[in-house]
């Protein structure tokens, strides 16, 4: 089975949110771009370890470099995507072109018995400015650290039970 690779382009929007109540939240990364629109839902360490990996390149990267992003395919000719998946693996990188910054997401391997019936794993790919991975990472920081208090003698989440 083929796996699919959707282009967004260029992102107008990142965000990067979560649903639900602290102990009980699902998060996600929200990208726009003018080829459509993807959901892409995640484990919170994955979300924490992205905010992180964004902050190691943007320091490896002079500011001073130009950071636009040029698109060479005209986003009229093609579908507009609407995508949402649980993603695996998340890839972020720079390009050599003209500094601009990408995010690759695949998504997560369906069990044996709904592959026959799938299209096999997705991958989606943006472009980003490195004003827009700033500010993902840190959302996504603000995002991680609006959860639980952690306990500080076990470093477990502490809920409303009781906790030693």
């Amino acid at each position: 089975m083929q796996n699919e690779h959707f282009q967004l382009g260029n992102a107008t929007s990142v965000t990067a949110a979560s649903e639900g109540e602290p102990g009980n939240r699902y998060f996600y990364l929200a990208l726009e771009s003018e080829r459509g629109v993807a959901r892409l839902w995640l484990e919170k360490e994955q979300l924490f370890q992205l905010a992180l990996a964004v902050q190691r390149l943007l320091s490896s990267v002079s500011p001073d470099e130009p950071t636009e992003v040029s698109d060479s395919e005209n986003a009229e000719d093609m579908d507009r995507l609407d995508l949402e998946f649980v993603i695996e693996k998340l890839v972020l990188g720079k390009k050599n072109v003209e500094n601009s910054f990408f995010l690759n997401a695949v998504e997560l391997q369906p069990d044996e018995e709904e592959l026959s019936q799938t299209r096999g794993n997705a991958t989606v790919e943006v472009q980003l400015s490195r004003t827009q991975l700033e500010f993902l990472s840190n959302q996504a920081l603000e995002v991680c650290a609006a959860g639980r208090p952690l306990c500080p003698l076990c470093g477990v989440p502490i809920g409303i039970e009781k906790h030693r």
